[in-house]
């Protein structure tokens, strides 16, 4: 199912318009001018592409043009520089520093910081014997990424509905993944702590994922159909909160039923569920209605059975309020899956579709000012701590491509360390695995298709299929983007330098000398989680307590709740996902390792509890004496901003009263535990 998916997700589909308006571009230039025409605007067109990545249509504008231009600059600049030893390495280092300060601006500039190592790279891999040559090669550079430019903008528009639909479907398939992990919870033979690091593993992921959703969908409301995807991405927020909410019985449940068939039968019935919202998903990604295929009727027959049996037994009596509570839950999660399936389903006008909604409060936004980039010039930062690391390194890789006889390539050092050096030691590490071993691959099968064929045709098309592989897995699977970007590099430089001699041993040598290279050096001004960790976990205390207050204000508005339960998801995704950088860095690195595991437990636990009220005040809210409720909830809140503050001396909780309904004891209980997990926190 995962692969069947991927063939329809926006990363695919990304690759293949890519791969495409490359090769375009490509053969237009060879029918101008043959083979050099072609390579140069396909060197252009291929660098501005990097930045072509799912985004708003207007976003994308800035985003390819700023490529177009900030690339030209480089080429222009390392071209003319190639004729003096100092001024090509002074051309690398500012380029290469520049390139890695625009990434203080966000993770938006990403692609376009690597675009411009790309030009500097490739510019490096053209014979330009004189400055008329690096000119000409210049101007068709901005040729052929002007001409993708036209083409990107053109293909967004025709597909920005498609684009969209893939994302709110790979967002579905990311929550199916998400409730799949929570079923594991069910099944005492899993260990607890295990089930519970996968799904913190999971929820950063998904945070990301419904961001991006977020800002594809919301940012172009004009039709019924824009109308019916929002629809979709509200009922599937609304599913992730009534999923977050039944993260809060598991422990008794496991308890007291680790030997019953009962809770095998919840799991059965959550990986059911799982696997109907990944078939909604692959319904969207393809462009089609969204079926009912999956039948519960089996497992919810097996529910009803055994708790009627346990009902039966002697001394049951007491814990059937725990089951129903749980059975009920499931109950609506199903009931919720088929209204997400609905919404996907049903054109509606926008403005019925956000029902007062203000979805512009729920979007990112990127700031360009030359104010935040100049904050940056201080040593605390890590983005400048970053850049000096880059521009340590490649000065370094330089000055061995220098002194090193039998580099032909040179630029594959500089190359390897572009890719492989990062902001975080954790990624660094990741991508020199990946590098190394997709270069070994990539070298073989270049090695294999010169050794197999001379025929320009073939070799090109394997290199364009590359660019389109590369594209898409690049922030999937980045082995096999390492794979088809060694293709990618190798396999054009035979055709820009055509007297050159392709020696894999070589290429392979380059690799392991820039991985090195880049090893090293991601321990000069390095910038570790820890270092950052006090000001996470700052922030989630603040979104903590913001959240609870929301949670149980009753004159809170629903913008209100919604902005602080987004705000609490965000802020433990952020620690979550430093936390696990952190168990990639060296050990005596790792501060308060085990201390913050715990902390985002907690507040997970705590993000789950408050969830559950937030439902129940929905569902039971006429069942409640609220005057009671309410100064229950209002000294809750009041003793909970204590606790996140320190004060963990805070007044003893709101117990149950003898004369409690139900729903009135199930809130109390649900206060108290909210409490518990604040004090944990």
């Amino acid at each position: 199912m995962d692969h069947q998916r991927h063939l329809h997700t926006h990363y695919f589909y990304s690759g293949l318009t890519v791969a495409a308006g490359v090769a375009g571009i490509c053969l237009v230039g060879y029918l101008l001018g043959g083979v050099p025409l072609a390579a140069a605007m396909a060197m252009g067109a291929f660098c501005v592409s990097i930045n072509d990545v799912p985004t708003p249509d207007r976003h994308k504008l800035l985003e390819i043009s700023s490529a177009l231009l900030l690339g030209t600059l480089v080429t222009i600049s390392v071209g003319l520089a190639r004729a003096h030893t100092l001024g090509l390495g002074a051309a690398i280092l500012g380029v290469s520093f520049v390139a890695a300060m625009i990434t203080a601006w966000g993770r938006k500039t990403l692609p376009l910081s690597f675009s411009m190592f790309f030009a500097m790279v490739l510019t490096l891999a053209v014979p330009l014997p004189d400055p008329a040559e690096a000119q000409r090669h210049s101007l068709l550079f901005f040729a052929g990424g002007a001409a993708y430019l036209v083409y990107a903008v053109t293909v967004a528009r025709s597909l920005s509905f498609r684009t969209r639909q893939q994302a709110l479907g790979e967002c579905i398939a990311e929550l199916a993944g998400f409730l799949r992990d929570q079923a594991a919870f069910f099944d005492p033979a899993q260990d607890f702590d295990a089930c519970q690091r996968a799904l913190i593993r999971r929820q950063v992921a998904l945070a990301d994922k419904m961001q991006t959703a977020r800002d594809l969908v919301f940012r172009k409301l004009r039709t019924e159909r824009d109308g019916m995807l929002a629809s979709a991405l509200i009922a599937l927020l609304e599913l992730f909160e009534h999923l977050l909410s039944g993260h809060t019985d598991y422990t008794a449940l496991r308890r007291r039923y680790r030997d019953e068939d009962l809770l095998l039968f919840f799991r059965d019935l959550c990986l059911k569920g799982g696997q109907d919202l990944e078939q909604i998903a692959l319904a969207l990604m393809r462009d089609q209605l969204p079926q009912a295929t999956v039948n519960y009727k089996a497992e919810l027959f097996a529910i009803e059975h055994e708790m009627g049996r346990l009902r039966r037994d002697a001394g049951s009596e007491g814990s059937q309020s725990l089951l129903m509570g749980v059975y009920d839950r499931i109950l609506h999660l199903l009931d919720q899956i088929e209204h997400l399936r609905r919404a996907a389903a049903t054109p509606m006008p926008p403005e019925q579709a956000l029902r007062g909604v203000a979805v512009e409060h729920f979007l990112s936004h990127t700031s360009y000012s030359l104010h935040l980039l100049l904050a940056n010039f201080t040593l605390s930062s890590p983005i400048f701590r970053y850049a000096l690391r880059m521009l340590l390194a490649m000065a370094c890789g330089y000055w061995v491509d220098l002194v090193v006889p039998y580099t032909a390539h040179g630029y594959w050092i500089l190359l390897t360390i572009a890719v492989i050096m990062r902001s975080s030691f954790s990624m660094t590490r990741q991508r020199q695995r990946d590098r190394i071993l997709g270069n070994l691959i990539g070298c073989l099968l270049a090695v294999f298709l010169l050794w197999a064929t001379s025929n320009p045709l073939v070799l090109m098309a394997v290199a364009f299929c590359a660019v389109g592989v590369s594209h898409a897995y690049v922030n999937v699977n980045f082995r096999y983007a390492a794979v088809a970007s060694c293709l990618m590099g190798l396999l054009p430089t035979h055709f820009l330098d055509p007297g050159s001699q392709f020696l894999a041993a070589e290429r392979l040598l380059d690799t392991g000398v820039g991985a090195l290279i880049a090893w090293l050096f991601s321990f000069v001004l390095p910038s570790w989680e820890a270092t950052a960790a006090p000001r996470h976990v700052r922030e989630l205390l603040h979104a903590a307590d913001t959240y609870t207050r929301a949670t149980l204000d009753p004159s809170m508005t629903p913008l209100g709740y919604r902005l602080a339960r987004k705000q609490m998801i965000d802020a433990s995704a952020t620690l979550g996902g430093s936390l696990l950088r952190m168990l990639d860095e060296p050990q005596h690195q790792r501060g308060a390792e085990r201390a913050l595991n715990e902390l985002v437990s907690a507040a997970y636990r705590l993000a789950a509890q408050l969830a559950s009220v937030h439902i129940l005040l929905q569902m039971r809210g006429a069942e409640l004496d609220l005057p009671a409720a309410q100064a229950c909830m209002a000294a809750t809140a009041g003793r909970i901003a204590g606790l996140l503050d320190g004060n963990l001396g805070a007044a003893p909780p709101c117990g149950v009263a003898s004369g409690d309904s139900s729903a009135q004891a199930v809130l109390r209980r649900r206060l108290e535990a909210i409490e518990t997990e604040a004090r944990e926190m």
